[in-house]
């Protein structure tokens, strides 16, 4: 994945993922538009 690839919005959401888990990820699921699906590791976009 090539990050000047990716829209700064999901970049910092991604990165909150990487550092936090789900609880940095939360922090975005309104706004993005994102699901964390129980049996995956990788966040999901809806």
């Amino acid at each position: 994945m090539k990050p000047e690839k990716i829209a700064p919005g999901l970049m910092t959401a991604l990165e909150n993922y990487q550092q936090q888990g789900e609880k940095g990820l939360n922090l975005h699921l309104r706004s993005l538009g994102i699901i964390n699906h129980p049996k995956t590791s990788k966040p999901h976009l809806a």
